[in-house]
């Protein structure tokens, strides 16, 4: 496939960069935007780590894994009743979760909330003063 001159031209060394504060802003701490959230996290573990103490998901698709069709069909060959048997112990966790985290956010979700309108104050009532002067034509 070409390529372009510019993708084949080599790459310079761009000096109006400030790579101490591009550097120093990599390092910050992202903003979260729920304050339960933000309270339970632990900034010396990973992102899936603190979310999954805090009972909420990381990877959507490990959670609720999709069957595979080999699953969905039905089988040819039976494995033997032996084979199938595994006697695998769970691990299991002594770290305290923060499930407090996930019946917060459960509480703020089931909470109604206003409906508001999508367009302005000043276009609403424009509006409703064109219904009341026409109608619902």
């Amino acid at each position: 496939m070409a390529k372009t001159k510019k993708q084949r031209s080599r790459q310079k060394y761009n000096y109006s960069k400030n790579r101490k504060r591009q550097w120093k802003k990599s390092k910050k701490k992202a903003k979260i935007g729920n304050k339960s959230i933000e309270a339970a996290w632990d900034e010396r573990k990973s992102v899936s780590q603190n979310l999954r103490e805090m009972g909420l998901s990381h990877d959507v698709n490990k959670t609720i894994p999709l069957p595979k069709t080999r699953d969905i069909m039905p089988k040819v060959y039976q494995l033997k009743d032996e084979e199938m048997e595994t006697d695998v112990p769970l691990k299991k966790s002594k770290r305290r979760k923060k499930l407090h985290v996930m019946k917060q956010l459960e509480m703020e979700a089931n909470t109604p909330q206003e409906g508001t309108p999508r367009l302005s104050s000043e276009m609403v009532r424009y509006c409703t003063y064109m219904m009341d002067k026409h109608g619902e034509d």
